[in-house]
């Protein structure tokens, strides 16, 4: 299997049928069936498969769907927080034409601040409908960083790490969802390598 978007869910699928899987790294398969003449579906099938017998294929770990799940909280979390700041900066930049300063409030502050300076008419109900939907979205980020504490506190690693002076919720989840599982690392060093530093 050639790893890509649903490589994961697949291993994971086909190992629980109890077949063999090994996910194969998809830039250095790409390397050896670029050496191909006719580029076709059924050709990179054979290409794969002469690979795999040959034993020339460097394997990728596939990460456990408990990890994916926690990177999919991180992530929904993290475009649901940067659509609420832009939303709160078109808000203040929609204000600002009328001499009105809505500041750097957060949560129910800003709102609060921004429905105080609106008059009633036509720029309330076109800040309003953007009010709402900041709402919203703050509602949805304070509801899944619940669910991101929850799972944090279930992780006897992720626990140990957040004893450490500015390792939050996020960072220690983020690390230990990232690293996998920290066994298929020969050496410490190679962690730091794995994650860009």
């Amino acid at each position: 299997l050639e790893s890509g978007p649903l490589s994961i869910w697949l291993c994971h699928g086909l190992t629980a049928l109890g077949l063999p899987v090994v996910c194969l790294d998809a830039r250095h398969a790409k390397a050896a069936l670029k050496l191909q003449l006719n580029k076709s579906d059924a050709n990179d099938a054979r290409g794969l498969a002469q690979i795999v017998r040959t034993g020339w294929y460097r394997e990728v770990a596939v990460k456990g769907l408990d990890g994916q799940l926690v990177r999919a909280l991180i992530t929904a979390r993290a475009q649901l927080v940067a659509q609420r700041v832009d939303l709160g900066n078109q808000i203040r930049g929609l204000l600002k034409p009328f001499g009105l300063l809505a500041g750097k409030g957060v949560g129910k502050t800003f709102a609060e601040k921004v429905r105080g300076l609106v008059p009633d008419g036509p720029l309330h109900d076109v800040t309003e409908a953007l009010l709402r939907a900041w709402e919203a979205i703050n509602k949805e980020v304070a509801t899944l960083s619940r669910r991101l504490v929850t799972e944090a506190r279930q992780d006897d690693t992720v626990c140990r790490l957040m004893t450490a002076p500015g390792v939050g919720v996020l960072v220690a989840l983020n690390y230990v969802s990232t690293i996998g599982d920290p066994a298929r690392f020969t050496h410490s060093s190679s962690v730091g390598a794995y994650v860009g530093l």
